[in-house]
Order: C-alpha cells, then sequence, then structure tokens
C-alpha cells in the first residue's frame, strides 16, 4: 500500500471522525410572536418543534402555557426539559389540545423531560428508547405513524459525565441507524 492511501483511509476513520461530519443547527433563542412570524412564513411546514428548558413545572408551567398560547399556529411537538416532575404529579401539567409523554426522574426531584404532542398527530411512545442513567442521561421518544420519523428530546444533567452521556446517545442512534429511522430531538 502506498502512503497516501493510508493518510487517506485516516481521515475517514469513523473511530476518529465520526461526529465531525454531521451540521449541527445552532440554538435559535426566540419570543412566542417570532416564532408565530416563522410559522406563517412557511406555510409548507408541515411538522414543527419546540424546545424548552423549564426549570420546573411547578415555578414555570403558566410561562410555558401563556408561551404557546400566544403562537397562533400549532406546534406540532413541544419538547420539554427539566420538568421537575414525579410520578405523583406527572398528570397535573396539561397544553389544550396536546398529549403529554413524560419521563420523571425517581432520584431526585429536578431533571426530568418530556414532550407534548399536538392531538391531530398519530404516534406511539417508544418505551424501548426511553431511558434515565441517573445524573447522566435523559430522554423521552415518539415514533410518528406512517412515516420512519422518530423524534425525542435528551438531557444531559450539567454535572453529568460527558463520555457516559455521549456512549448513551452513541448507541441510540446506532439502534435508529439500524432501523432506518430519521430522528429530529432537541437536547
Amino acid at each position: 500500500m502506498s502512503k497516501d492511501f493510508l493518510l487517506n483511509t485516516e481521515d475517514i476513520d469513523p473511530d476518529l471522525n465520526y461526529y465531525n461530519n454531521i451540521a449541527f443547527v445552532d440554538a435559535i433563542y426566540r419570543l412566542p410572536s417570532e416564532i408565530d412570524a416563522v410559522l406563517k412564513e412557511n406555510t409548507n411546514t408541515k411538522f414543527s418543534l419546540m424546545h424548552a428548558n423549564c426549570r420546573g413545572f411547578q415555578y414555570n408551567f403558566d410561562k410555558l402555557l401563556s408561551s404557546v398560547t400566544n403562537i397562533t399556529n400549532d406546534l406540532s411537538v413541544i419538547a420539554v426539559s427539566e420538568t421537575w416532575t414525579n410520578c405523583s404529579n406527572e398528570n397535573d401539567y396539561q397544553l389544550p389540545h396536546y398529549n403529554l409523554g413524560i419521563n420523571s426522574r425517581v432520584n431526585k426531584s429536578c431533571g426530568g423531560v418530556g414532550l407534548f404532542v399536538h392531538d391531530s398527530l398519530h404516534y406511539k411512545l417508544r418505551k424501548d428508547l426511553c431511558n434515565i442513567v441517573p445524573d447522566v442521561f435523559e430522554c423521552i421518544f415518539i415514533e410518528l405513524d406512517g412515516n420512519k420519523v422518530v423524534v425525542g428530546c435528551l438531557y444531559r444533567p450539567p454535572c453529568g459525565n460527558l463520555s457516559t452521556f455521549i456512549a448513551h446517545f452513541d448507541t441510540l442512534l446506532s439502534k435508529l441507524n439500524n432501523e432506518k429511522k430519521n430522528l429530529l430531538y432537541c437536547r
């Protein structure tokens, strides 16, 4: 083998460059009026996804409700992180015209992720993908009926081990890749 060939294969070694060619979209923070304007501009949009870090439903759910209510166009899915819910209060938080799937922490009062899915969408909860690894990785996923799209919300607690988070995320991506599913997620 020539030396040039070895250099070229190193450039495409998936162990060294697995995530390097993925185009990540930066988060854009918008006011409800700005979200509404974007949705009105894009009349061909059939699916919309919004994420909100709630920092506790008990403290900020009214703000989330107000924000969503001020958006005149329906959002398809609203991903929420840091719900700070538990098994006893998960059903206390509802948005009109949305179904809530939630994955609460059991070992602490903070954390937790959820998906408000517009009631016009048909979907199934992907329990096999929903996971909480205490202080490392939290997620919830649904699969939309009729296509190969999985939608989810991931949360990495700030004190969590990044390498362990990446390992769990990689396992999840591999599973979806093997299933030939498209993934839309918020983190």
